[in-house]
């Protein structure tokens, strides 16, 4: 969706060319009942190909991944939160609690740990996984990674798309999917054994009964986009950004001349959400930013 105006009183906080807003979960956010619901009423509709926040997020860098494969999103989050840019194949291992249930092992949530408790458990699965020549760093406490031997030929399930499901059909596919399945239940075992376990749960915490296998691949090759600066929070787009060589810095009130990504997402506060959205509405009214383009992960 795009839209503009002509040039009006002066206004501060954006000079910019052109905006692109990305917005996550568009037709669910609350300030949609506010300056952003006037905006998308004024807009244009245009056709937009990709569906989903995370391929939508590549296709904005001009990167089209092999859509029978991974998306290869571990490799590019690990740019962000590592800052080091390799050729190896990465996979997220992010750690997770499981409920048992009548039906299987349902996907309650991902684990909030500390920093603490993630180096420690992250050390304990080191010791059993060295010696196969596998590898895991957690640079974030929530966001783990893992590198395997070899490249292994898997499919896996983006971890959002797990919760609340019985994870037994998620679980990697692939030629190589048995050696993984035997490598989880490994992990699990370790887990449930660690002292930091015994911790949380003593504190009424839920333990970290296992990890989640999900986005691996290299990092893809850099596409051609006229971004000029990105503004993000998430780890994705930041790792798109230096993936690009394009200056990226936190959501603030204020961009810059040129041309803007900005990506709203649940990482964001959302009052600073409606602020942003209400400094680009003054901007476009002043002239101090001749167009908008409003895209989102469901259109």
């Amino acid at each position: 969706m795009r839209t503009g105006t002509a040039p009006g009183p002066n206004s501060s906080h954006i000079t910019s060319n052109h905006i692109t807003l990305f917005v996550t979960g568009l037709h669910t956010t609350p300030v949609t009942s506010g300056v952003l619901a006037r905006l998308v009423a004024r807009a244009d509709v245009c056709p937009l190909d990709g569906d989903g926040a995370m391929l939508r997020r590549l296709n904005l860098f001009d990167i089209r991944p092999d859509i029978n494969r991974d998306l290869p999103i571990a490799a590019i989050t690990r740019l962000a939160d590592m800052g080091e840019a390799d050729a190896a194949w990465w996979i997220r291992a992010d750690p997770v609690h499981l409920e048992p249930s009548r039906d299987g092992l349902i996907m309650r949530h991902p684990v909030e740990l500390t920093g603490e408790e993630s180096t420690q458990l992250v050390t304990e699965l080191n010791d059993s996984l060295a010696p196969e020549g596998w590898r895991l760093h957690a640079p974030d406490p929530q966001r783990w990674y893992l590198k395997p031997d070899t490249e292994p030929n898997i499919t896996t399930t983006p971890l959002e798309q797990t919760i609340g499901r019985d994870v037994h059909a998620l679980l990697p596919q692939g030629a190589d999917r048995r050696l993984w399945h035997t490598r989880l239940n490994e992990i699990q075992i370790l887990l449930h054994g660690s002292p930091v376990n015994a911790t949380r749960e003593a504190h009424g915490l839920p333990p970290v009964n296992s990890v989640w296998f999900w986005g691996g691949g290299q990092l893809p090759r850099p596409g051609t986009t006229s971004w000029t600066a990105v503004w993000a929070n998430d780890p994705l787009t930041v790792g798109l950004a230096r993936l690009s060589n394009i200056p990226v810095q936190p959501i603030s009130a204020r961009a810059e001349g040129g041309q803007e990504l900005i990506v709203l997402d649940s990482s964001v506060d959302p009052g600073a959400t409606e602020k942003l959205i209400s400094t680009i509405a003054q901007a476009l009214h002043a002239g101090r930013c001749r167009s908008l383009t409003i895209t989102t992960d469901t259109g």
